[in-house]
């Protein structure tokens, strides 16, 4: 499920460029490894030893 500002840019801007921002967002910040969020499907984030995601906040486990 996409945060509500994602749905927004998807519907302004259109796929093409929503998988852009995708993409080079992943490049960007998320490391080879990173699983996908189990609650909204994004990239996560390496915080520590844990991840977190930036879509929607959930994180692995860590505080």
């Amino acid at each position: 499920m996409l945060s509500p500002a994602v749905r927004e840019k998807l519907s302004r801007e259109g796929p093409k460029q929503l998988a852009l921002a995708i993409e080079v967002r992943r490049n960007g910040e998320a490391s080879d490894d990173a699983p996908p969020c189990y609650n909204c499907g994004w990239i996560m984030v390496r915080r520590g030893a844990c991840y977190c995601c930036d879509n929607c906040g959930a994180t692995t486990g860590c505080g």
